[in-house]
């Protein structure tokens, strides 16, 4: 039907009571394998006292909420649960009633077993005989079957005359696994030229939820020989019903010990020696390990290799099977040789670095070097390869350009140069010279607030062009015809093709010298205009009667010269000159 694991973190209480011992306790892990299984007891006090309240998962202590079984006087009343099927039980709690007649449960046996008859005794009893105290002190009663007992019905049973009333009882099942606690993982040092080595420890440490005197099985076992290199060995301890647990730990004979070698004496060549037809040689150094046999040394430079004037040092390495290196070197000396060195590579000199201008378009103007200079201790006309080639179109920033130069030994000699492009305005795409459209603007404006009535001057302009074949509509803000305030106004305008370009020119107003105020950009008032009109017409009748003076004065001394004199002051004045 249903199933419950309660996992409970505790502490167990012996209470010993009138001869009996009744455990209260809460364990790691159990399993509720007895709620809603088929229950049947001898009788039934009345109709609502069904024996299948006790498992039905209710532990109300009051017989009148119908959650209690209940008997008629009986000699030998009984009650029992069929599991099923037959299960191991650690555990027995039952709930009795707390509204009255506690006692009632003194005297019982809780047995579990494969017998439904009556009494029960080729059941095994789990823990003790209920006692008087017992039930009268504890409510629940739980019940500790130690060891635990495989059964299929556990039954509760009363040798005496009386009534059996039980509010519940919950059977577990253990499932919780011992703990088995390993050593640390265990080196031994290998010895020499022993390939397995015994090894002990100390058994591991085994606690469970419920059981005691457990102890764990190692597999290998405590003792036995293991060879070199690592060995998981695995420990494990069951308790009594059947839950497992484990642990392990790596036993490493370790091998730490690097093989020996033994160099050959340094060795002289003398200035007479051709290396090409007598090659420098020497005998293998001698390789020892503590394990391992037949392991052979290799040497840099290799044995047989073409050696410079002056000192050289050859260092010799053996790896045994374990992976440790042991090394040794001795030195091959060359006194100032006549001959060619056969393992020279060719120098080769670059160019000196490349910087190419924002305004270059490599697609017109590539960029191009001289061929680097190749000299060589053998060969003549050695050329070199540039890798990027010469005419390469490269994107912006820095690039490594790496030449190199082989001879006919196979010697290899390189260098490199940079060529560093300083933002261009060309993209390369999938290997062709793209070139960016560029979105040209008009010239700076620069226009006169011309009337007093106006706020602000509409300026016009034709929008910009690209410089692409592309026709593509172009967007300015502030727009064309819009009107501008006095003083400078910037003006993007943009173009949208894969990214958005852009570009700028500035609108500038001048103001209008009579009537602008600075600070507060606005026209004079129409009092204002009404004074300067006043003002105007005043300055015209004050010419107007500057000129008749002047012909008369004309008229009457036409034999005299006049001359005009500008005075300091807003006014004019004549002088007549004699």
């Amino acid at each position: 039907m249903f199933s419950s694991v309660y996992t409970i973190v505790c502490f167990m209480t012996f209470l010993h009571m009138s001869q009996s011992r009744i455990i209260s306790s809460c364990y790691d892990t159990f399993e509720l394998v007895s709620e809603f299984k088929e229950a049947r007891q001898i009788s039934r006090y009345n109709v609502d006292a069904f024996s299948s309240h006790a498992v039905d998962g209710g532990i109300d202590g009051t017989y009148k909420k119908r959650s209690c079984t209940h008997t008629l006087l009986e000699d030998s009343p009984w009650w029992y649960v069929d599991l099923g099927t037959e299960t191991v039980i650690s555990k027995i709690v039952i709930f009795n009633r707390d509204d009255c007649c506690a006692d009632r449960l003194s005297g019982v046996e809780v047995r579990v077993g494969n017998s439904q008859v009556s009494p029960f005794f080729s059941n095994a009893q789990c823990a003790l005989t209920i006692s008087r105290m017992d039930a009268i002190a504890r409510n629940p009663i739980e019940m500790s079957c130690n060891p635990p007992i495989s059964g299929r019905y556990v039954t509760v049973y009363k040798q005496i005359r009386g009534y059996l009333t039980l509010c519940e009882v919950k059977v577990y099942k253990d499932i919780g696994k011992p703990k088995v606690m390993c050593p640390d993982d265990i080196v031994v040092n290998v010895d020499n030229n022993q390939t397995l080595h015994q090894v002990n420890w100390n058994p591991p440490d085994v606690s469970d939820n419920f059981h005691t005197d457990l102890s764990a099985i190692c597999s290998p076992s405590s003792g036995s020989s293991f060879p070199v290199g690592f060995t998981k060995v695995t420990c494990s301890a069951s308790d009594a019903t059947g839950n497992q647990g484990n642990c392990s730990f790596v036993v490493n004979i370790a091998d730490d010990r690097e093989p020996d070698l033994v160099c050959p004496e340094h060795i002289t060549v003398g200035n007479n020696t051709d290396q090409y037809e007598d090659p420098v040689t020497w005998s293998d150094p001698t390789v020892t390990d503590n394990l391992h046999k037949d392991i052979s040394a290799t040497c840099t430079p290799e044995l047989g290799s073409i050696f410079d004037v002056g000192s050289t040092i050859v260092t010799c390495s053996a790896t045994d099977d374990t992976g440790n290196v042991g090394s040794c070197s001795f030195v091959v000396h060359v006194i100032g040789q006549t001959f060619i060195s056969y393992n020279k590579e060719p120098d080769l000199v670059c160019p000196e670095p490349i910087i190419v201008n924002n305004s270059t378009d490599q697609y017109e103007d590539p960029v191009t070097w001289k061929n680097p200079i190749v000299t060589d201790n053998l060969l003549n006309d050695i050329s070199a390869t540039c890798t990027p080639a010469s005419g390469s179109i490269f994107d912006v920033g820095s690039t490594i350009v790496t030449c190199s130069a082989t001879d006919y030994i196979g010697n290899l000699g390189s260098c490199s140069f940079v060529v560093h492009v300083i933002g261009q305005t060309f993209n390369v795409k999938n290997n062709v010279l793209d070139k960016q459209p560029v979105l040209i603007c008009p010239e700076n404006i620069i226009v006169n607030n011309s009337g007093i009535d106006l706020m602000r001057t509409p300026v016009t302009w034709t929008n910009p062009t690209m410089s692409s074949d592309n026709i593509l509509p172009t967007i300015c803000a502030p727009a064309s015809g819009s009107g501008f305030d006095v003083g400078f106004t910037t003006v993007t305008c943009s173009a949208v093709t894969d990214d958005v370009i852009r570009c700028q020119f500035v609108v500038y107003v001048e103001q209008y010298i009579s009537g602008y105020s600075y600070d507060e950009h606005v026209y004079t008032t129409s009092l204002n205009k009404a004074v300067i009109v006043t003002l105007c017409v005043m300055v015209v009748i004050m010419a107007s009667a500057l000129f008749l003076v002047v012909r008369y004065y004309k008229s009457k001394l036409n034999h005299h010269t006049i001359g005009v004199t500008k005075l300091e002051g807003d006014a004019m004045s004549w002088k007549i000159l004699e």
